[in-house]
């Protein structure tokens, strides 16, 4: 539905005062970017023409990734935005270096890594909002579900993204002993789908209480082809032998994870077009810290629960949405 409501806010787009770009990691299909567009076209309404270049960064090879930066900077070049949105880590880190040369504002989000990564934390065009898996209190939500008593040994899985290697870094980085309490807690990176498959199977005679399905959309398959995320989630949603959680909205589903504690990208898009609602009204970017957006919520598919035979505890339940 958000995704109808934003094609139908840019058919209804008048030529206005500010011209916006906004250059997407990923493609217009993905849940996340369909959602956090949404989000930020909420905040900015149909004043302003809204432009999108997609660098499909999860679906084509690392060596074409030069390539579309390029196409996207000549796209920058043909509409001479007066503000631009960078959507997640790669479009960030293939761009940051020639946008910070340049008087437009920028904003970004989405962002897993740290911002002094990408030599943009005193760059005075730009900033943005942050992207952090709600990691601790996601766990500690599991660790109150599960039949059996702590302590427990969790699975967090990934993909090789890039992505993914600044959100496990980030991880890391806050939780060095990879420990919640007493609970365990395990990260592995698969490359391929049949080692993302292997683990998965195995996760129950490994010991896990349960695995955390972070990202998963750029596994590949024997050919080096990447996998139909959809694909991935019903696999993992069929096969998978203890309970399984989610980071993300858009993991969450009949056909997807049981739920958590989750970031919705539609939030995100809103913090995301605030500021630059702040820009446009002419404040400074230099002036705006960049956010980090902590607005979780908890997400569960009535059907994983009843699955996996999980009850939500009451002050959990009384926060949560349900969907199936």
């Amino acid at each position: 539905m958000r995704a109808l409501v934003f094609l139908g806010l840019l058919l209804s787009l008048p030529t206005g005062a500010a011209n916006l770009l906004l250059i997407e990691s990923y493609h217009a299909e993905y849940p996340w970017d369909q959602s956090y567009k949404a989000g930020i076209i909420s905040i900015l309404g149909n004043e302003h023409p809204f432009h999108t270049f997609a660098l499909d960064t999860k679906r084509l090879p690392k060596e074409q990734f030069k390539i579309q930066a390029d196409k996207a900077w000549q796209r920058y070049l043909e509409l001479k935005p007066d503000l631009v949105f960078l959507a997640d880590d790669n479009a960030l880190m293939l761009l940051h270096e020639r946008f910070s040369q340049t008087q437009t504002p920028v904003v970004y989000l989405g962002i897993n890594g740290n911002p002094r990564d990408y030599r943009i934390k005193h760059t005075a065009n730009i900033t943005g909002v942050l992207e952090r898996p709600l990691f601790k209190r996601s766990l500690l939500m599991a660790q109150a579900m599960l039949p059996t008593p702590p302590p427990h040994k969790f699975l967090l899985l990934f993909d090789s993204g890039y992505t993914s290697d600044t959100a496990v870094a980030s991880i890391k980085k806050l939780n060095q002993n990879l420990m919640i309490g007493n609970n365990q807690i395990d990260i592995e990176q698969h490359q391929k789908l049949s080692s993302w498959q292997s683990s998965v199977s195995s996760a129950r005679e490994r010991g896990y209480d349960a695995v955390f399905v972070a990202l998963y959309q750029t596994l590949q398959d024997y050919k080096q082809q990447i996998v139909d995320e959809m694909r991935v989630a019903r696999w993992t949603h069929d096969n998978a032998t203890v309970p399984h959680f989610g980071f993300w909205h858009f993991s969450v589903g009949s056909e997807g994870n049981i739920g958590g504690y989750i970031l919705d990208g539609y939030k995100h898009g809103c913090i995301a077009g605030t500021i630059a609602k702040q820009i446009l009204a002419g404040i400074k970017p230099a002036t705006i810290f960049p956010k980090m957006d902590t607005s979780g919520a908890y997400l569960f598919s009535e059907s994983g629960l009843t699955k996996w035979q999980l009850k939500l505890p009451e002050r959990v339940k009384q926060q949560a949405d349900l969907v199936d």
